[in-house]
């Protein structure tokens, strides 16, 4: 079914909002060091937070999602990496993947994806679990294609407000600031966006998708 203007807005707005923050993730994760953050008992839990983040804005929800079509050819092998990482390794488990094909560092293509190891000392025995870890290119990778999908929905949105936006900016005075929501539960010829003062007037406007 062929989405409205303000739902398309809606969706673009909020997808780039998310590419925005998860590029935004990696850049301060690489600004702490690589090999520093990669020695924290986080980083695992990390990794999924990114890749979960980039991929929200392709799982169903209300109001549609992004298809892998609109992922730019040079990226698309890349997103598909990352779909296996989402799918088999970091928001569902499963006992029988393997390391697809891939750029990876070192001999990984093939062995298990996850791993249970037991830790044994005299005091008694732990458990690991071990995922296969994203190296620093990976990472560089999400920043880059994060930053040219928000990109590519910033613009269209642009594209269907037909300059609204534009034309809203020219108005403002210097450092002034307006915040306005995307109206998707209003008639047809209502204002794509309206202006809101705080968000108690969310609250109060009809926001269901229809």
């Amino acid at each position: 079914m062929e989405l409205s203007v303000r739902k398309k807005v809606n969706l673009l707005g909020s997808s780039a909002a998310t590419f925005r923050a998860t590029e935004g993730m990696v850049r301060e994760l690489l600004q702490l060091g690589f090999e520093n953050a990669k020695s924290r008992k986080t980083f695992q839990f990390i990794l999924v937070g990114l890749v979960t983040s980039y991929f929200h804005p392709f799982t169903a929800q209300a109001g549609g999602s992004l298809d892998s079509d609109f992922v730019p050819e040079e990226f698309k092998k890349f997103h598909s990496q990352l779909r296996f990482f989402r799918n088999k390794l970091y928001a569902h488990v499963d006992a029988d993947a393997e390391i697809p094909e891939g750029d990876y560092e070192g001999d990984y293509e093939g062995l298990p994806a996850n791993i249970t190891s037991v830790m044994l000392s005299p005091e008694g025995c732990g458990f690991k679990r071990v995922v296969y870890p994203m190296e620093e290119g990976h990472l560089k990778s999400i920043m880059q294609v994060c930053s040219g999908l928000a990109s590519k929905c910033e613009k269209e949105v642009a594209e269907l407000l037909e300059g609204r936006l534009s034309q809203i900016c020219g108005e403002l005075k210097n450092g002034e600031e307006v915040e306005m929501v995307v109206n998707v539960g209003l008639p047809d010829n209502a204002e794509p966006l309206v202006e809101i003062n705080s968000y108690k007037d969310v609250l109060e406007r009809t926001l269901i998708l229809e």
